[in-house]
């Protein structure tokens, strides 16, 4: 019985390791069970590893599960909060495409916006006005053919810390998608109205 337990080499055949440990002879081919899961799996297994969709962990699946609706994540429990998380993002979507709808439908023009439209109708530049973007929010201008957007913003609102988060998470987002963004205030009109013209004129030819 001790010889049946005693330290013995070998080499693992998952890893190619050298492993020093107290296994019976006829158990001296993987150093773990782990090591066994990721290995290229014995004629008498069918199964495959499989990487979770949700947690991204690695599992054995026997060939049974992979016929399963679950077969894609490591448990259960993943598989259940990965459609409970969906489920929620839907949700959100779907709020957040009726909130635009709602907006659209009650939006009127501002002083501010009437006075941007002016100086965009000076330019002479093709332009759409209130449009979605990504099912996610409604921006004041879009010039699509130079993918660059334009916000008129009332100094007032877009100075509270709160609104001033909101716009940088914005714009960094439609930065992301390809698109540039720039904001003018009803002060900067005030003071320069043919600053932020030429302005915007500078930005359109670059």
């Amino acid at each position: 019985m001790k010889n049946l337990y005693k330290k013995r080499k070998f080499i693992c055949i998952g890893c190619g390791k050298q492993i020093v440990a107290r296994r019976p002879s006829n158990k001296l081919k993987y150093c773990s069970l782990d090591c066994y899961r990721k290995s290229e799996r014995p004629n008498s297994k069918k199964g495959k590893i499989i990487k979770c969709y949700r947690c991204g962990k690695e599992v054995y699946k026997p060939k049974y599960i992979l016929n399963k609706s679950d077969k894609h994540f490591c448990s259960q429990i993943c598989a259940n909060k990965y459609q409970q998380e969906t489920e929620d993002k839907t949700k959100m979507r779907e709020n957040g495409v009726k909130s635009i709808i709602s907006q659209l439908k009650n939006n009127k023009p501002t002083k501010l916006e009437v006075e941007g439209r002016e100086i965009l109708k000076e330019i002479g530049i093709k332009f759409t006005e209130q449009v979605p973007m990504f099912n996610k929010f409604i921006v004041d201008v879009l010039i699509e053919d130079k993918k660059l957007i334009i916000q008129w913003d009332g100094e007032y609102w877009h100075s509270k810390k709160q609104n001033k988060d909101r716009d940088k998470s914005q714009d960094n987002y439609l930065k992301k998608c390809g698109y540039k963004v720039l904001r003018y205030t009803d002060v900067d009109i005030k003071k320069d109205k043919n600053a932020v013209k030429q302005d915007i004129i500078k930005k359109l030819s670059q």
